[in-house]
């Protein structure tokens, strides 16, 4: 929704955003927030951001803006909380 886009944004000027994904028992697609605007700047409407795998591959996110360059590891959420 857009008040939630202007908080992401807002928030991420103050400090370091991860998106997360959810994919049902699949397992979390997670991003730093510079890629989320790649794929989705920012609307006056809600913004659909999906994510999909085949078995044993990595993510693809696609947004409204296009597809995330390269794919999202499963596990990837690990490394990057721990910047």
């Amino acid at each position: 929704m857009p008040d939630e886009q202007v908080l992401l944004q807002d928030r991420a000027s103050e400090s370091q955003i991860i998106i997360g994904l959810i994919c049902g028992a699949d397992g979390v697609a997670a991003f730093p927030y510079d890629s989320y605007r790649k794929v989705a700047t920012q609307r006056a409407s809600a913004i659909h951001i999906a994510c999909y795998r085949n078995h044993g591959e990595y993510y693809e996110v696609n947004g409204p803006d296009g597809t995330l360059d390269g794919k999202v590891a499963p596990s990837n959420w690990f490394k990057i909380l721990e910047r």
